[in-house]
Protein backbone atom coordinates (compact mmCIF):
# COMPACT_ATOMS: atom_id res chain seq x y z
CA UNK A 1 0.00 0.00 0.00
CA UNK A 2 1.28 3.41 -0.93
CA UNK A 3 2.29 5.90 1.74
CA UNK A 4 -0.23 8.37 0.21
CA UNK A 5 -3.39 7.69 2.21
CA UNK A 6 -5.50 10.34 0.48
CA UNK A 7 -4.73 8.86 -2.94
CA UNK A 8 -5.77 5.43 -1.68
CA UNK A 9 -8.97 6.78 -0.10
CA UNK A 10 -9.94 8.30 -3.46
CA UNK A 11 -10.15 4.73 -4.83
CA UNK A 12 -12.46 3.27 -2.20
CA UNK A 13 -16.22 3.31 -1.65
CA UNK A 14 -17.48 5.55 1.17
CA UNK A 15 -18.85 2.47 3.01
CA UNK A 16 -15.86 0.18 2.39
CA UNK A 17 -15.55 -2.87 4.61
CA UNK A 18 -11.90 -3.34 5.62
CA UNK A 19 -11.22 -6.76 7.17
CA UNK A 20 -7.54 -6.48 7.93
CA UNK A 21 -7.20 -8.97 10.77
CA UNK A 22 -6.08 -8.15 14.27
CA UNK A 23 -2.41 -8.96 13.59
CA UNK A 24 -1.15 -5.37 13.66
CA UNK A 25 -3.55 -3.27 15.69
CA UNK A 26 -5.55 -5.77 17.72
CA UNK A 27 -8.70 -4.79 15.83
CA UNK A 28 -9.89 -7.03 12.98
CA UNK A 29 -12.18 -4.79 10.93
CA UNK A 30 -12.88 -1.19 10.05
CA UNK A 31 -15.69 0.46 8.08
CA UNK A 32 -15.75 3.46 5.78
CA UNK A 33 -13.07 5.92 4.85
CA UNK A 34 -12.90 7.14 8.44
CA UNK A 35 -12.25 3.55 9.53
CA UNK A 36 -9.38 3.20 7.08
CA UNK A 37 -7.96 6.50 8.25
CA UNK A 38 -8.22 5.24 11.85
CA UNK A 39 -6.41 2.00 10.92
CA UNK A 40 -3.71 4.00 9.13
CA UNK A 41 -3.16 6.23 12.15
CA UNK A 42 -2.94 3.19 14.44
CA UNK A 43 -0.33 1.56 12.20
CA UNK A 44 1.65 4.80 11.89
CA UNK A 45 1.56 5.19 15.69
CA UNK A 46 2.96 1.67 16.05
CA UNK A 47 5.69 2.58 13.58
CA UNK A 48 6.62 5.62 15.61
CA UNK A 49 6.42 4.08 19.10
CA UNK A 50 7.77 0.62 18.25
CA UNK A 51 10.14 1.82 15.49
CA UNK A 52 8.65 -0.70 13.05
CA UNK A 53 8.43 -0.40 9.29
CA UNK A 54 5.95 -2.41 7.24
CA UNK A 55 7.01 -3.42 3.75
CA UNK A 56 4.38 -5.30 1.72
CA UNK A 57 5.35 -6.81 -1.63
CA UNK A 58 2.81 -8.24 -4.05
CA UNK A 59 3.87 -11.20 -6.16
CA UNK A 60 0.72 -12.52 -7.83
CA UNK A 61 -2.56 -11.01 -8.99
CA UNK A 62 -5.59 -13.04 -10.10
CA UNK A 63 -8.76 -11.61 -11.61
CA UNK A 64 -11.70 -13.44 -10.03
CA UNK A 65 -14.84 -14.65 -11.78
CA UNK A 66 -17.04 -12.36 -9.64
CA UNK A 67 -15.09 -9.27 -10.76
CA UNK A 68 -12.90 -9.19 -7.66
CA UNK A 69 -9.12 -9.28 -7.44
CA UNK A 70 -6.87 -11.60 -5.45
CA UNK A 71 -3.38 -10.40 -4.58
CA UNK A 72 -0.76 -12.60 -2.92
CA UNK A 73 2.41 -11.30 -1.35
CA UNK A 74 4.72 -11.11 1.63
CA UNK A 75 4.91 -8.63 4.48
CA UNK A 76 8.21 -7.73 6.11
CA UNK A 77 8.14 -5.96 9.43
CA UNK A 78 11.47 -4.34 10.17
CA UNK A 79 11.92 -3.85 13.90
CA UNK A 80 14.62 -3.51 16.52
CA UNK A 81 13.86 -6.87 18.18
CA UNK A 82 14.34 -8.71 14.89
CA UNK A 83 12.55 -8.66 11.58
CA UNK A 84 9.42 -10.64 10.87
CA UNK A 85 8.19 -11.94 7.54
CA UNK A 86 4.89 -13.55 6.66
CA UNK A 87 2.90 -14.31 3.57
CA UNK A 88 -0.55 -12.82 3.10
CA UNK A 89 -3.39 -12.63 0.63
CA UNK A 90 -5.94 -9.93 -0.09
CA UNK A 91 -9.28 -10.19 -1.85
CA UNK A 92 -10.69 -6.93 -3.20
CA UNK A 93 -14.37 -6.60 -4.20
CA UNK A 94 -15.50 -3.68 -6.33
CA UNK A 95 -18.60 -1.54 -6.69
CA UNK A 96 -18.28 0.16 -10.04
CA UNK A 97 -14.78 1.64 -10.17
CA UNK A 98 -14.39 1.80 -6.37
CA UNK A 99 -13.07 -0.76 -3.90
CA UNK A 100 -16.08 -1.91 -1.84
CA UNK A 101 -14.36 -4.39 0.47
CA UNK A 102 -10.92 -5.66 1.36
CA UNK A 103 -10.41 -9.00 3.11
CA UNK A 104 -6.95 -10.01 4.26
CA UNK A 105 -5.70 -13.54 4.92
CA UNK A 106 -2.59 -14.70 6.76
CA UNK A 107 -1.60 -17.30 4.16
CA UNK A 108 -1.66 -17.75 0.40
CA UNK A 109 -3.46 -21.07 0.83
CA UNK A 110 -6.28 -19.53 2.86
CA UNK A 111 -6.74 -16.66 0.38
CA UNK A 112 -6.70 -18.98 -2.63
CA UNK A 113 -9.25 -21.27 -1.00
CA UNK A 114 -11.51 -18.33 -0.11
CA UNK A 115 -11.27 -17.09 -3.72
CA UNK A 116 -12.32 -20.52 -5.00
CA UNK A 117 -8.91 -21.29 -6.49
CA UNK A 118 -6.64 -24.26 -5.88
CA UNK A 119 -3.82 -23.64 -3.42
Amino acid sequence: MSRDLDAFLALVDDDIEWEIGAFLTGRASYRGKDGIREWWEEVMALSETQHEELIPTFERDEDLADGGLLRLGHLRILRQEGNLETEFGVIYAFSGDRVASVRNFMSHEEALREAGLEP
